[in-house]
């Protein structure tokens, strides 16, 4: 299957190392916020909360204002890996937070 242009393997690549630098980064602030980064990811790619609900609780978190690119980047790279899950949990018959 083809990756769409728009969400090519470079722009799935990008967006897997900005959140494993996310994690990290909120690991070094505390455990406590590193794990509650990386429930926010989940639920991000989850598709349970929107990418400007994850931009505010991840501020929140943090106490770090992320920078205004990150809203676009991630409205541009996420319905490709969003679909997918949908997609491949349905094969699983999971639901996609389970799978």
């Amino acid at each position: 299957q083809q990756l769409p242009p728009s969400c090519g393997a470079r722009q799935l690549s990008k967006l897997k190392r900005f959140m494993t630098t996310l994690q990290q980064f909120a690991c070094d602030i505390s455990p406590q916020t590193g794990l509650h980064v990386r429930s926010l990811c989940l639920s991000l790619v989850n598709n349970q909360v929107t990418v400007e609900e994850f931009h505010n609780q991840l501020q929140q978190a943090t106490n770090f204002p992320m920078r205004p690119f990150i809203i676009p980047f991630l409205k541009t790279t996420l319905p490709f890996p969003q679909r997918e899950l949908v997609h491949c949990s349905q094969i699983a018959r999971l639901s996609p937070h389970l799978y």
